[in-house]
């Protein structure tokens, strides 16, 4: 009896024992496929980003083809491109078009000359621009390389130029609060391909107010003037520039060679050749984005017509993020 009394507890135990594996394996396998599924997401997620990088990539380049042709032209390149809209394709022996998804590129265009290039701006115009006193923008402009007939001074290898706007956080000139987005946007290190040669790299017909009362030292009514009248025709020569602005060339913060005081001071020109790009893709599928990518880039087209980078960058842009993933990483852009 004993016996049998025993050998049901063992058949009991061994019961109990194999039920708890069960358990722990099946909530294992839970977590595995939860894990998987995670990963599965995260990696479409990762997918996605990367086609809507290369999607807006391919806007760049369209919107590089597009100022050349407006440019071997002499016409001003648009500020917009109609949207674009790039096919996806599923992977497999023969490309199979997917109709449920699609890339949109938007690509925008503005004139990097219409900026003020901080690493070439003399300290005049740094101080009205960036609002700070006469000693601060003397001091900015003498911890830059000193440009052509500067003379040279003790602690020239300890000059530097911007690399970008940001440094005039970094480098303490200013803080982060006097730099706000609106001050940077018209501030830029990028107009100038060749620094032995920094001409005409500030575009009288196309920059803004703010940077038109810093460049001709005028008040905001006259800045809004000049626009007045380059909106009607383009300003073509100094005198028009003068006649507009209503002061003499050589009262402007960025001056002519004292040997000829009435002709454009060398900084300045009429037009453009250098180009800030934003292209910006979303990759959608029923009307969600299930991904999205920024790139941004300074093309300068010399008078041969050749693109030169100046700059690139890529990303999602500040005010974006994007959690949503989708089913079939297998799918991709057409390459632009």
């Amino acid at each position: 009896m004993k016996r049998m009394q025993r050998a049901r507890r063992e058949e009991g135990i061994a019961l109990i024992t194999t039920i708890g594996l069960l358990v722990v394996f099946m909530l294992i396998g839970i977590a595995w496929v939860d894990y998987m599924t995670v990963e599965t997401n995260k990696s479409d997620l990762q997918i996605n980003l990367i086609r809507a990088r290369y999607a807006a990539s391919g806007g760049v380049q369209a919107g590089i083809a597009h100022v050349e042709a407006a440019l071997a032209t002499q016409a001003l390149p648009s500020s917009t491109l109609p949207e674009l809209k790039v096919p996806v394709y599923r992977k497999g022996d023969t490309p199979v078009l997917d109709e449920d998804r699609e890339c949109r590129v938007t690509v925008t265009i503005s004139d990097e000359s219409a900026r003020i290039n901080i690493n070439y701006a003399p300290p005049n115009v740094l101080r009205k621009i960036l609002g700070v006193e006469a000693e601060e923008a003397r001091e900015i402009r003498s911890s830059l390389p000193r440009l052509e007939g500067e003379p040279v001074t003790a602690g020239d290898q300890d000059r530097h130029w911007f690399t970008s706007v940001d440094e005039l956080v970094t480098r303490s000139f200013l803080t982060a609060e006097q730099l706000t987005p609106e001050l940077a946007a018209l501030l830029t290190v990028y107009s100038v391909p060749d620094p032995a040669n920094p001409a005409g790299y500030m575009n009288v017909n196309t920059a803004p107010g703010p940077v038109l009362e810093a460049l001709l030292d005028i008040t905001p009514d006259v800045a809004a003037r000049v626009i007045e009248t380059r909106t009607q025709r383009p300003l073509a020569d100094v005198t028009e520039l003068s006649a507009a602005a209503g002061k003499d060339p050589a009262t402007f913060n960025v001056r002519p060679a004292p040997d000829a005081l009435n002709t454009l001071p060398r900084e300045l020109g009429f037009t453009s050749r250098c180009y800030r790009i934003a292209s910006h893709a979303e990759l959608v599928k029923d009307e969600r984005v299930i991904g999205s990518g920024y790139v941004e880039a300074v093309v300068y087209i010399d008078p041969q017509g050749s693109p030169r980078i100046l700059h690139w960058s890529e990303g999602l842009r500040e005010t974006e993020s994007v959690t949503a993933s989708v089913e079939e990483p297998e799918a991709a852009p057409a390459a632009a």
